[in-house]
This record gives C-alpha cells, structure tokens and sequence, in this order.
C-alpha cells in the first residue's frame, strides 16, 4: 500500500518526504506493532510526520489498514 501511495506522490512531482500528516485505520489495533516496522521503511526516523491511528472494525471493501496522507505541494 505504501508503495502505491508513493507512487501517486511522483504522478504529482512530490515524494513521502513531502508528506505532513497520515491518517491510518486498523481493523484490530493490537496491528500497530506490525505497523510501525512498515512505516519505519518510509519515512526518515526522526522526521515521521504528523500521524494519527484508529481503530476502525468495518473498513470499506473489507481491508485490515486504510491510509490517507496530506503533503506539500511544490511551488514553481
């Protein structure tokens, strides 16, 4: 998933560098160890973006994580 999100960053000419802020949903939060070793891969320790991650039983189609990310926009 990280992967794709990534890939949609570069269509735009940005990069998970520019990301601010991700919005992560668990359908069973006892995942966030699992999770966290994920999101190391990505993004630079010490410069983690803003994050916020719930529990959320019903995610639509039936998937275990949903992942939203806000990021900078390059001006020029």
């Amino acid at each position: 998933m990280m992967h794709e999100l990534n890939r949609m960053l570069q269509q735009e000419g940005g990069s998970l560098a520019d990301v601010v802020r991700v919005d992560i949903h668990l359908t069973d939060l006892k995942q966030i160890n699992a999770l966290d070793s994920v999101y190391a891969e990505f993004f630079e320790p010490g410069r983690y973006p803003a994050r916020t991650c719930t529990e959320s039983p019903h995610l639509c189609g039936g998937s275990a994580v949903e992942i939203t990310l806000m990021a900078t926009r390059q001006r020029g």
